[in-house]
């Protein structure tokens, strides 16, 4: 399994970074190389949240998790 690992220092406070991160609406907004992210299943968000998501990570792998 492939791992990532990314960090950035964000001037506000972390319970409005994480409500943006934490929001499937907003994904398109913030995670470049995505063009689909949708919630499918679970609650809205945190543990059980599913999503279908379509894009390129690192801009070379394609994937399409429908």
């Amino acid at each position: 399994m492939a791992r990532v690992e990314e960090q950035a220092i964000i001037p506000a406070p972390i319970d409005q970074v994480f409500d943006l991160i934490a929001d499937h609406r907003r994904a398109l907004d913030w995670l470049e190389g995505f063009t689909r992210f949708e919630l499918i299943g679970g609650p809205e968000r945190g543990v059980g949240a599913r999503v279908s998501t379509e894009g390129r990570m690192l801009g070379f792998f394609r994937f399409d998790n429908a």
